[in-house]
């Protein structure tokens, strides 16, 4: 199953669809501008086995009817950095790396639940800047999250933002441009362009996952969209 902006071009939402079967369409954040509304990530968090999700996803994804606990935050996401991060939490495996005091209390009290450790980090956007590969190997371009992830024995592999598109920005996050499940990592464009493609792809490949992509399209930053293992 997967979340996934109703503004994702058709080619992506297609191959979205063929790779992670059921797929929902969320609208955007109402308080969000509109270069940042669409963004899946900036309106909910996957953590273990609940999605925490704004008061206004929350509302949305009730109904429809979806087989995933859904846990309502406390906060909707408002313009202005940190106001618009507060579910732009990523979970590896038993960690999950955040900005802190800007973070969902629902989040951080759910990790705490859960057993999770959180790695505080001052890079608010974490789920943008990252894609978590297994449990305990992602890619980030953040120098920070790298040191943060080596420090707690994780693989990782640094890269760069370059090439990645988000409309009104030079640049988007490789983390925004990705979702993982179903044993792949997909990318929300062609990921073929980016210079260091052949190093993410054999880095994929230590890690037993296939690379997936939309061919012959920017790689867009579409805010992370989220797979959740289908529970019925």
């Amino acid at each position: 199953m997967l979340l996934i902006t109703e503004k994702a071009p058709e080619a992506i939402k297609k191959r979205a669809h063929e790779i992670f079967g059921e797929t929902h369409y969320l609208p955007d954040a109402p308080l969000l501008p509109p270069e940042l509304a669409y963004h899946t990530d900036l309106s909910c968090c996957k953590m273990k086995n609940t999605l925490v999700c704004s008061p206004s996803c929350f509302l949305y994804l009730k109904n429809q009817k979806l087989s995933w606990p859904l846990l309502c935050g406390t906060k909707e996401p408002t313009s202005g950095y940190p106001n618009d991060i507060a579910y732009n939490a990523a979970e590896v495996g038993d960690f999950l790396f955040c900005f802190h005091c800007a973070t969902e209390p629902e989040i951080l009290k759910t990790a705490g639940q859960t057993g999770m450790k959180i790695l505080d980090i001052n890079q608010g956007y974490a789920k943008c800047s990252i894609i978590p590969v297994t449990d305990r190997a992602l890619i980030t371009a953040d120098l920070k999250i790298a040191e943060k992830a080596e420090g707690n024995g994780l693989d990782f592999l640094l890269t760069t933002n370059d090439g990645v598109y988000l409309e009104g920005f030079s640049n988007g996050l490789i983390g925004g441009a990705s979702v993982s499940g179903n044993g792949v990592v997909f990318f929300t464009g062609d990921i073929t362009r980016h210079r260091d493609f052949e190093r993410i792809q054999e880095f994929c490949r230590k890690h037993k996952k296939e690379l997936c992509w939309t061919p012959s399209l920017p790689l867009y930053d579409l805010g992370s969209p989220v797979f959740l293992e289908n529970k019925r």
